[in-house]
């Protein structure tokens, strides 16, 4: 159930001469309109304010007004959402500025005396902007934060960048789990693309005590596009989805018909595609060749895709719950595309499946991935980045680049991660609180391409959580089949402990591991469930 904080800002980063009285906002303890001679704060004409409310949530504005002066009917007060402070300055247009998914720039009318909230979209900073020469009384202003239940999941180590890494992770699930599904972007793709919901939902699962919010959201993937469809008309995303489901089935023991109904129809198309070498005539097809953003019209894109069906149809015909004949065609289409090996291309991305899958040659691929630390690596697929290394003697390389490909997010002041991001990008760059000096960078609007450009890049996208499954299943060295633990086999490797508590289908699963001790206890006093909405 969808619940709402109130929650007053941390301060106020600017406002104009003629706004007076302006600790009231944070003096007031009431929460209702109060009807009193100099209980408010006090705009005298046309004037702004710009507010930080110290990390990034998904909600909106909740503004009381008193006795205005105005006494006109049109929309007089312009309210502007910002993941950074930039953002919240920006005008429509500037620097990739819009309101695509979320309208986050709008003017609006409020009588006096009303009480109304405004905005549902993913911010850090609000301005507000007084457009009519009136007195308005400002009685309260809070961030109305909307958000279902909060993660259960909890990390401790004695790297407190790594620990941080985590919240941020979990955070940014928190806010990206809302109307009974999970978004992918709490600005921006308030939606399900079928083919990034790999890491977002393999971190939910870590991370919650409901599996209702990943269910319903496998769920309308399969309702809303019924078979034969190319999900989101990319038919790699058909294979993200597979490989999804999969994973959900090993960390659940959750078999469920439809699902694998659902990849039973999936390996009709996969035949289809692969048997015709990955070319389709029906142009309605848009991403016929998209692996990943950073990939988009590059040769590489197709390497990609193909690694990509390889390593999804090896899990399934590895899995005991996929029927004989899908099996046996799982095994068919396999046993063509495994014919194949590629070049080592310049995309970390697309190289990193290469070598899970061994269609590249090892030493060639490690070396690129480790090539200039974590630059060129994906958001999206970081975690299949960190993962190509780990399983080939590199972990401790991993956990550097993870450290600082994430914790570079943490660095310009996300507390959240970033739908795309690249260390380059914070070299002489502002933080996202800043305004850039003299021959500065604006972290957030000068840098991205593509679906990332400026600030429509989302700053807080579920697609990068995929770092909680990297942890756990590499670090912590949790292995968990068909939902029962299997084993805890830890590499602390620089670290000194770490103390977690994750939940699971038989209950919440605590750990606590040093390098003397590795304790580990299932507390099955509460057992979750994942249903339909």
């Amino acid at each position: 159930m969808d619940e709402l904080t109130f929650l007053k800002p941390i301060s106020i980063i600017h406002s104009s001469p003629n706004v007076s009285n302006l600790e009231y906002l944070f003096s007031n303890s009431f929460f209702s309109n109060l009807i009193a001679p100099n209980k408010y704060c006090l705009v005298k004409g046309k004037g702004f304010l710009v507010m930080d409310f110290g990390a990034e949530y998904f909600g909106g504005i909740r503004i009381s007004f008193g006795n205005n002066s105005y006494d006109g009917i049109n929309p007089f007060l312009r309210i502007r959402f910002g993941e950074s402070l930039m953002e919240a300055n920006s005008e429509l247009g500037y620097k990739g500025s819009s309101n695509d998914h979320s309208t986050r720039d709008m003017v609006v009318y409020m009588s006096s005396h009303s009480d109304m909230v405004w905005g549902s979209t993913g911010f850090r900073f609000v301005r507000l902007d007084f457009l009519e020469d009136a007195e308005f009384q400002i009685e309260n202003i809070f961030l109305a934060f909307k958000h279902e239940e909060a993660p259960v999941f909890k990390f401790k180590s004695n790297n407190e960048r790594l620990n941080r890494i985590m919240d941020a992770a979990s955070r940014t699930l928190w806010l990206n789990r809302q109307n009974g599904v999970f978004f992918e972007g709490a600005k921006r793709d308030q939606h399900i693309w079928a083919g990034d919901l790999y890491p977002e939902l393999s971190a939910a699962i870590y991370s919650f005590n409901s599996l209702e919010n990943v269910k319903n959201s496998l769920n309308f993937v399969i309702e809303n596009y019924p078979s034969p469809t190319w999900y989101n008309g990319i038919p790699s995303y058909n294979a993200w989805f597979v490989l999804t489901l999969l994973k959900y089935f090993d960390l659940t023991g959750d078999i469920d018909e439809k699902y694998l109904s659902c990849i039973s129809n999936n390996l009709l198309m996969f035949k289809e595609l692969i048997s015709k070498n990955f070319v389709l005539v029906d142009h309605q097809y848009w991403g016929l060749t998209f692996f990943d953003w950073s990939t988009w019209n590059q040769n590489c894109s197709l390497v990609g895709i193909k690694c990509l069906f390889i390593f999804t149809l090896d899990k399934l015909i590895n899995c005991p719950f996929i029927s004989t004949t899908d099996k046996s065609l799982g095994k068919e289409l396999f046993d063509l595309l495994n014919k194949s090996s590629f070049k080592v291309t310049n995309s970390k991305p697309v190289n990193s499946l290469g070598l899970l899958t061994g269609k590249m040659d090892k030493k060639q691929c490690i070396e690129q991935i480790k090539n200039n630390g974590c630059e060129g690596y994906s958001a999206f697929l970081s975690y299949f980045i960190l993962e190509s290394l780990a399983q080939n003697d590199n972990l401790q390389t991993a956990f550097n680049s993870m450290l600082d490909y994430f914790g570079g997010m943490l660095d310009v002041g996300g507390t959240t991660l970033f739908e795309e991001f690249d260390i380059s990008w914070t070299k002489n760059s502002c933080k996202l609180n800043e305004i850039p000096k003299e021959n500065q960078l604006d972290f957030h609007g000068d840098f991205g391409s593509d679906c990332f450009t400026g600030y429509r890049k989302s700053l807080c996208h579920g697609w990068s959580c995929g770092v909680i499954p990297f942890v756990l299943e590499n670090i912590v060295g949790l292995h968990i089949e068909y939902g029962k633990v299997i084993s805890v086999r830890p590499n602390l490797l620089n670290l000194d402990y770490i103390e977690c508590s994750i939940p699971s289908v038989n209950g919440t699963i605590e750990i606590s591991i040093n390098h003397k001790n590795v304790k580990v206890r299932v507390d099955d006093s509460f057992i979750r469930k994942g249903k339909k909405l």
